[in-house]
């Protein structure tokens, strides 16, 4: 499982905010997706409301060290664009200085990047994430 702050967030400098999932998508796609991205991902976590039993719509990567996680930031400001909308990828909340709401969730309202345009990881045509 991974690792989590006080606030229930998952910590570590290994850990990227996901948001801007789209609907349909699962894990197992997106840990693809940042397969063919950066090579490696170790966890890819939706998170679940219970009550619809749907993805929220955000998660978290973890990438196994720091490194990997900041050049996913860093490609991210160019706009990473799966299934066919941009994923809104940053700090977990815990680092961004522990920035969090009430509620415990993280504050995805910060500043909006200029995209000039969207990478697509090339996959091989049997892995083609639709």
């Amino acid at each position: 499982p991974m690792r989590k702050s006080r606030s229930g967030i998952p910590a570590g400098d290994d850990v990227v905010f996901i948001g801007g999932i789209p609907r349909g998508a699962t894990q197992g796609e997106l840990r693809e997706y940042f397969r063919a991205l950066v090579g490696c991902v170790a966890k890819v976590r939706f998170v679940i409301d219970h009550s619809t039993r749907h993805h929220k719509g955000y998660g978290f990567a973890r990438f196994g060290n720091g490194d990997v996680a900041k050049k996913v930031v860093e490609l991210s400001k160019k706009g990473l664009l799966f299934k066919g909308k941009l994923l809104n990828v940053g700090p977990s909340a815990e680092d961004r200085h522990g920035e969090t709401s009430s509620t415990g969730e993280s504050d995805t309202t910060s500043s909006t990047l200029e995209l000039s345009e969207s990478f697509v990881p090339t996959l091989p045509a049997a892995q083609q994430v639709a």
